[in-house]
């Protein structure tokens, strides 16, 4: 009788390592897409906007451009059009 008690804790524990593994390995899959995904919405050009050189001042799109929170390389910043 302690034999089968034995067996069904050691497949019980088998189980469980199992599914933290499958567990872990779907976090780490929904992690990297999650910030993929991130990194697409944050894009200048998902945003309807074009990355130009930073003129500075009030106006730093221009007159007719209205600069927006995204993400361009250095010493540009994104730009959409007011029109």
């Amino acid at each position: 009788m302690k034999k089968k008690g034995f067996e069904l804790s050691m497949n019980v524990i088998i189980v469980a390592a199992i599914a933290l593994i499958v567990l872990v390995v779907v976090i780490l899959i929904f992690t990297g897409k999650v910030k993929s995904v991130n990194k697409d919405l944050d894009s200048c050009t998902s945003k309807g906007g074009m990355c130009e050189p930073n003129h500075g001042g009030l106006q730093p799109c221009g007159p007719d451009k209205a600069p927006v929170t995204a993400t361009c390389p250095d010493n540009q910043v994104c730009c959409i059009s007011l029109l």
